[in-house]
């Protein structure tokens, strides 16, 4: 084989490494560092695939399935799968990492958090464990925090390009990470330590070289004109917004304005309806007064010959029983004939004054029935005077309670237009939205672990 062909094999095995990259100027130098290294990468190769862990591989598969189901079931059987591997110490990369994946989709950020934090010391070569912990603080929103392990990731990232897929995967994070400097720098610059964020960028620049420094902008700018063209569009849906409000605020007023004149109307019209009802019961008052006032005077005179002649019935009565009681002590025929003869007299007016009794009773009675119809068709007037009056007054108090409500919405239109409508609210939230920019790829992530299950 060629030296360049050790060579480049060699920067393959080596160039993981930002410690161990410069190798390749030592293979320029001696040959046979080049051999040594395609026989550790044969030996690896070996190791690796002998210390295939049927139990670890099981525990990926089930936290991958079962523990990717929706809801705490899924959740429960990540966490138990997980435990019961690590309490036997027979975890590894590929594990940690599909936990850290199951955790990330029932949104356990601290956990997940915890766990990546500690893959990024044991592994710091790692850059998707350093890519999820930043995706983590990003979706918390601490930004500042994402900012500062990205301080962290740029030192891991190799420093010059790679082979194959191994480029590849480090392009992948060179893509995240210019879309997140994006997000970072546009639509939440306001949250952002603004010294921290350059500092962090002028490092990962100065990290990116050839090909890696094209992906980082072309993302980043993709990023800022998306960014730039939904703000705009939101300032012009906003304008519109507004624009419409404050049609619909004339609009309004104009309602307003006519709903309070119909108030007035039957305010108006309530008020003169108090009035009529009201001298309209006055009149008839007067009326049913006219009449009853003769009854009431004559009631009053029967009264007054009713007690006198039930005084002269008492009388005469009493002196018929004197009679009668001198008629049977009377011995003498001619004495007594004439005493039969007063009795006779006395109860000729008895019956008399019983007959004028029962005339006067009769009268009486008629009229009194009279004057309490009229005094009935008096309080049933006044009765139904006061349900209308009463009807009347609650009229005028929904009236005075719709005005108050007319007042308040006037007041409300009186607001200047904001444009704040609900497809604006949803336009700015999806401007601040991380997801809107980037987003974790967590099915493509579980799909690779998956893939590569025995």
């Amino acid at each position: 084989m060629s030296l360049r062909y050790y060579r480049g094999l060699t920067f393959f095995i080596l160039g993981k490494s930002s410690d161990m990259c410069n190798c390749t100027i030592y293979s320029a130098r001696f040959p046979g560092l080049a051999l040594f290294a395609l026989i550790l990468l044969v030996a690896s190769f070996s190791s690796a695939h002998a210390a295939n862990d049927p139990a670890a591989d099981s525990a990926i598969q089930s936290i991958l399935t079962d523990g990717w189901k929706v809801g705490p079931v899924g959740l429960k059987s990540a966490q138990s799968t997980y435990s019961n591997l690590q309490a036997t110490s027979r975890t590894n990369s590929d594990v940690n990492y599909s936990y850290c994946l199951a955790l990330l989709k029932h949104h356990q950020y601290d956990d997940v958090a915890n766990l990546l934090q500690q893959k990024t010391k044991t592994e710091p070569q790692n850059l998707k464990a350093w890519r999820s912990l930043i995706w983590i603080h990003l979706l918390k929103k601490e930004y500042n925090a994402s900012l500062l392990f990205l301080d962290k990731m740029i030192k891991q990232i190799p420093p010059t390009e790679l082979q194959g897929d191994d480029e590849e995967e480090v392009l992948k994070e060179i893509r995240f990470l210019g879309r997140l400097l994006a997000f970072l720098e546009g639509p939440v610059m306001n949250e952002v330590s603004k010294p921290l964020l350059k500092s962090v960028k002028d490092k990962l620049i100065k990290r990116l070289p050839g090909v890696r420094a094209t992906e980082f902008e072309t993302n980043f700018q993709e990023v800022t004109m998306l960014y730039k063209t939904s703000a705009e569009s939101g300032v012009k849906e906003k304008e519109k917004a507004k624009q419409e409000q404050e049609l619909a605020k004339i609009d309004k007023q104009k309602e307003i304005d006519l709903r309070k004149r119909q108030n007035a109307i039957q305010e108006q019209e309530l008020e003169e309806k108090r009035t009529r009802l009201s001298s309209e019961w006055t009149a008839q008052a007067q009326t049913l007064d006219l009449q009853e006032a003769p009854l009431t005077r004559s009631i009053t005179t029967l009264e007054a010959r009713l007690a006198v002649v039930r005084r002269e019935i008492r009388i005469l009565i009493t002196e018929l029983n004197i009679l009668s009681e001198e008629i049977e002590e009377e011995e003498n025929r001619r004495e007594r004939d004439q005493l039969q003869r007063a009795y006779a007299r006395l109860s000729r007016i008895l019956s008399e004054h019983e007959r004028d009794l029962q005339l006067i009773l009769s009268e009486g009675n008629r009229l009194t029935f009279v004057r309490t119809a009229i005094r009935n068709d008096r309080l049933s007037g006044q009765r139904k005077l006061q349900r209308d009056l009463g009807t009347i007054n609650d009229q005028k108090n929904n009236l005075a309670r719709a005005n108050k409500r007319l007042d308040i919405e006037e007041s409300r239109n009186q607001r200047a237009a904001t444009g704040n409508t609900a497809k604006v609210r949803v336009l700015s939230s999806q401007i601040t939205s991380l997801r809107a920019y980037a987003d974790f790829p967590l099915e493509m992530e579980r799909h690779e672990l998956l893939a590569k299950l025995p």
